[in-house]
């Protein structure tokens, strides 16, 4: 796997859990990301859950653009979006 940085590579990784996560999405034969904000985790089912998410082109911390990301690993970026579908409201 191969990202544009280090910080965009945890970004990912933290997708699902409480603050900020890159959640891949997968609609309509196109692969893009989405910036998401969750106020909880997504363990947690009680109480009230902030959830917001906008989609992004470039990476928030290096300016890369994504595309170039997807392109590069876009096996691996459809294996996300189809395992953190749920993610997404």
């Amino acid at each position: 796997m191969k990202m544009c940085c280090q910080n965009f590579k945890e970004l990912m990784l933290n997708a699902g859990e409480k603050g900020f996560s890159a959640v891949p999405l997968h609609e309509n034969d196109f692969l893009f990301f989405l910036l998401q904000y969750r106020s909880e985790n997504v363990k947690v089912k009680e109480g009230i859950i902030k959830i917001a998410d906008i989609g992004i082109k470039y990476c928030p911390f290096c300016g890369t653009e994504l595309a170039e990301i997807i392109s590069n690993n876009q096996a691996y970026v459809a294996h996300l979006a189809k395992k953190n579908r749920s993610l997404i409201h």
